[in-house]
């Protein structure tokens, strides 16, 4: 064989050898990556506030709905869990969620997870300063 020939072989041998083996190699790559499985993934939580009314209260169900209007005759309403660890307040005054009431004006930052939305603050708005 030529010297010519004999270099096209090897190089097409070697095309082949990549475009055969890659693949597996990629997908060896990846698993080595991702975690083994049955391992526990923590979730990222996305932290989001908003200002609006409270539309509804479920004390027996632990939740809160606030409805956010918006500019147009469509609003937005979130609804969010409230446990031991959320703060309810009005100015310095600690509350309880059972001091939440529908058509309270509230600030509330909440938690946006895989398990759901829950509050983390919610302010009331004393009456006083609302216009």
């Amino acid at each position: 064989m030529t010297l010519v020939k004999k270099l096209v072989t090897i190089a097409t041998a070697m095309m082949l050898t990549v475009w055969v083996a890659g693949p597996a190699l990629a997908a060896g790559q990846e698993a080595a990556k991702s975690p083994p499985a049955g391992a526990h993934q923590v979730e990222k939580a996305v932290l989001h506030a908003i200002y609006g009314t409270v539309s509804a209260v479920t004390p027996d169900a632990k939740t809160i709905e606030v409805k956010v209007p918006g500019k147009t005759a469509d609003s937005l309403v979130v609804g969010a869990a409230v446990n031991d660890q959320t703060v309810i307040r009005e100015g310095k005054t600690k509350k309880r969620p059972a001091d939440l009431k529908v058509g309270d004006h509230v600030w509330m930052k909440f938690e946006r997870g895989g398990s759901g939305d829950i509050a983390r603050t919610i302010v009331i708005k004393p009456e006083e300063k609302r216009s």
